[in-house]
């Protein structure tokens, strides 16, 4: 696995080198969007002077060219990107989502049905880079931003509804069954060499950065932001993606902050997520985790030199979670978390205010409902390292489940320590295969029962 990773990390610096920092990729080749139309007063809909610069671009420039957001705050429904193209975010620069939903298209997606098309999307391009001006991480200098309270208010996501939907959503309503999924962010399907960097991606309707059906993939530099009391708010979640290097980004979201994800195209056709690294991550809110779509499967994971939580409050109900469906094929093989510093991890008062914090929650029957007709098989957990962890509390370690039909396989957890619990046991931990279990210098002290219990 850490063979595959080192190959990954060549291959994504030669895609990084051919798609520039984040300075303006083509001389020559800008298309300033306000000299296409767009007003940066923050209250016009920009959303067709937008398009008219991204496709005049790209017809003028098709083997190159940049797309620049200058200073000022922009109001856009969806967006549409194109091949070899940067769309690039200058300092001081915005673009901000209409409420308006006649702006963004239904369109299908593998998994989820109908959904409202992201704020920025692209489908079945190659070589796109999103860009900005941040200077470090968190940074604000260059921001995108879905404007998502109303879409929260109406599809009430939130476990505890927050006082300002009376200001968005005074009537209280919500939206009827049926109705799309909310938009996206950020939303590139099937492309190739895409490279997100340096921006602030915030406020998302639904999940915020989703790369998904794509192949060499960098986010870099990332600040990406939303309440911690509103759920459905994904930082970022590759879904049925190859080759993706993930770096120095800061993730404050009021969900998974990054969400390993895949899933089948049928129910005979798997659309694996492989080949994943992540390093100096700090996810401040919510947690790291795999699933719970799970069913493409996930392979070649390396999770290292990040933190989780904070040091000196909590932030996060719980740090690691491994969410598969019981019912649905989908292998998690050769997964890897190194040199982890993890915070305080405990109660949440604006989501989960009785849930005790937990370090670790690793099991395979989330939702544990069963699939439609003709599905069959059950997911598959082997070679998963848990290595050099640090934890400064948790209200419990958490819980290790395999099944019984599906024992989880070459599982190692060497030198972790919680340095603060209120409770001294795991939860449980079983369904484990012993013959290849390595567990050295653990505390709290974890045992382990076997296949037949």
């Amino acid at each position: 696995g850490i063979f595959k990773m080192s190959k990954l990390l060549l291959l994504l610096s030669v895609v990084s080198s051919t798609t520039g920092h984040n300075g303006l990729a083509g001389v020559g080749n800008v298309c300033n969007i306000k000299d296409y139309g767009a007003v940066a007063d923050n209250s016009t809909s920009n959303t067709k002077a937008i398009q008219k610069a991204i496709d005049t671009c790209h017809n003028t420039h098709p083997m190159g060219s940049t797309v620049l957001v200058p200073e000022g705050s922009f109001q856009t429904g969806s967006l549409l990107l194109r091949s070899n193209m940067q769309l690039h975010i200058a300092s001081g620069g915005g673009l901000y989502g209409v409420t308006n939903q006649s702006e963004y298209p239904v369109v299908w997606s593998f998994g989820e049905g109908n959904t409202w098309r992201a704020l920025v999307s692209a489908y079945n391009e190659t070589n796109i880079s999103i860009t900005g001006e941040n200077v470090g991480v968190p940074a604000n200098n260059s921001i995108i931003d879905g404007v998502g309270w109303l879409w929260w208010c109406l599809a009430d996501s939130m476990p505890i509804r927050q006082p300002w939907c009376k200001q968005f959503d005074p009537s209280g309503s919500t939206f009827p069954k049926g109705t799309p999924l909310r938009p996206k962010l950020v939303e590139l399907t099937n492309c190739t060499n895409l490279r997100l960097e340096g921006f602030t991606a915030q406020n998302s309707a639904f999940w915020t950065l989703h790369p998904t059906l794509s192949k060499n993939v960098i986010i870099r530099n990332m600040t990406v932001l939303s309440p911690r009391a509103v759920g459905n708010t994904d930082g970022i979640d590759p879904d049925s993606c190859e080759n993706v290097l993930m770096e120095d980004c800061h993730v404050d979201v009021g969900d998974d902050g990054i969400s390993i994800k895949s899933f089948n195209i049928s129910k005979d056709l798997q659309a694996p997520t492989r080949n994943i690294t992540m390093r100096r991550m700090n996810i401040l809110s919510r947690n790291w985790c795999v699933g719970s779509g799970t069913s493409g499967g996930i392979y070649d994971i390396l999770l290292e030199d990040s933190q989780i939580g904070a040091s000196g409050k909590v932030t996060s109900p719980w740090a690691i979670k491994f969410k598969s469906h019981r019912y649905y094929p989908g292998p998690m093989i050769n997964i890897t978390l190194r040199r982890l510093a993890i915070g305080k991890i405990g109660p949440t008062p604006w989501m989960y205010p009785t849930t005790p914090g937990s370090f670790l929650l690793l099991g395979l029957e989330y939702g544990n409902n069963k699939p439609p007709p003709g599905y069959h098989g059950h997911p598959i957990m082997r070679n998963v390292t848990f290595e050099d962890i640090t934890v400064v509390s948790a209200g419990s370690p958490g819980s290790i489940a395999g099944l019984p039909e599906s024992c989880l396989e070459h599982m190692t957890f060497k030198n972790i320590s919680i340095l603060n619990t209120t409770q001294d046991n795991w939860d449980n931990c079983h369904y484990v295969d012993p013959t290849t279990l390595t567990i050295s210098n653990v505390h709290p002290q974890l045992k382990c029962s076997g296949c037949g219990h």
